[in-house]
């Protein structure tokens, strides 16, 4: 297992091992002042990033998944687990491509800054964050800057998004075994791809979509699709930043709860979407800005149960793609696109998220 501890503002290198609801403010105006409600948390005077390999025992594939944990470190030794969040990265990666300089893996040590960004501000607020490297795992950087390294298990939108829940589920299990992880306060945050990947991951029949795909679409893939062991950790929440809601039809895309509840999509926890109404993903999404069938298929679930709809959409209107990484290059807020409806729907997403994060996963500290 990799162990190289390094200091994340230097990098030095150390030794070590209820109805879905389209608004920018959607269902953000009641968490502002929940973290007051537990006291002041532990001080947190720098960020500690672990590279590590989350081992293939835990994986369905047996894959090891090599990752990144941003660790924060506090003024006074913290005597309480604390609170984690799983970052899926997207399309690019979590790591930048090769330089020339690699000798023993496929990609940069260097994260991308979106994520070198996300990772730093959670640990901050006292989360520890772990961002796996799906990519990385298995050979290659970038889903379009370097297909041919791609494996043939790994070529297909589908695969690729079963695969991926896999690699979720993994690190999900794995970040329960850490002793500085409280198991009971896990988020789940993803970006593009990942944030598909979060979505399929919650949802509230996963094992039985699994299965039924297995024997349909999903017999003609180069994996082996099965539905992940029991005993996955529970997700206090999970947010997802411009997904794709098509879930590659491993959901069936059908609308009528009265015939087979079960075979609609419905989170398992709260989900909360940040998307933007010029980004083409939002289509399945919202139902405000497309057809919107997963936001219609939660509220049917929901209705047909009686219980409150998990399905929270806020759409920013004029955003595009990627807009929480919106920003001047160079800057500690992006490096991205300058539009400045990008710009605007970032602080409204970031607000709104970390709303969320401290609502669901701040506790009291003893």
């Amino acid at each position: 297992m990799l162990a190289r501890r390094l200091l994340s503002l230097g990098l030095l290198t150390l030794a070590a091992c209820d109805s879905a609801n389209d608004s920018a403010t959607a269902d953000t105006a009641d968490t502002a002042d929940t973290a007051d409600d537990h006291g002041p948390p532990p001080e947190v005077i720098g960020v500690d990033v672990l590279e590590l390999e989350i081992p293939g025992s835990l994986h369905v594939q047996g894959l090891a998944l090599p990752a990144r944990m941003f660790v924060p470190r506090y003024a006074d030794l913290a005597t309480t687990a604390q609170s984690a969040v799983l970052v899926m990265h997207g399309s690019g990666g979590l790591t930048r491509m090769p330089d020339g300089s690699e000798v023993d893996r496929p990609c940069s040590a260097e994260l991308e800054p979106q994520f070198a960004r996300w990772g730093q501000r959670l640990a901050e607020l006292g989360h520890v964050v772990l961002m796996p490297a799906s990519y990385d795992a298995r050979g290659f950087c970038d889903r379009y800057d370097d297909e041919a390294r791609i494996p043939a298990d790994f070529d297909d939108d589908r695969e690729r998004l079963v695969a991926r829940v896999y690699d979720l589920d993994a690190s999900s299990r794995f970040l329960c075994m850490r002793p500085e992880v409280d198991c009971d306060r896990l988020g789940l945050l993803g970006f593009s791809h990942g944030a598909s990947t979060v979505m399929l991951s919650q949802h509230w029949e996963l094992g039985r979509a699994l299965d039924d795909y297995a024997t349909g679409e999903g017999a003609g893939l180069d994996i082996i699709v099965r539905s992940p062991p029991p005993g996955a950790p529970q997700f206090s929440l999970a947010i997802g930043y411009y997904p794709g809601c098509g879930l590659e039809s491993v959901v069936h895309f059908g609308l009528d709860a009265s015939v087979d509840p079960g075979a609609l999509f419905f989170p398992a926890t709260d989900l909360y979407i940040e998307h933007g109404s010029a980004d083409p993903l939002i289509e399945d999404c919202s139902s405000a800005d497309g057809q919107g069938r997963r936001q219609l298929q939660s509220a049917a679930v929901a209705a047909a149960r009686g219980v409150p709809d998990r399905y929270h959409i806020a759409v920013h209107a004029g955003a595009d793609h990627g807009f929480d990484n919106a920003g001047t290059p160079g800057s500690d807020e992006g490096s991205g696109s300058q539009r400045p409806e990008d710009i605007a729907a970032r602080d409204a997403a970031l607000d709104a998220t970390l709303a969320h994060l401290a609502d669901a996963l701040v506790a009291a500290i003893d």
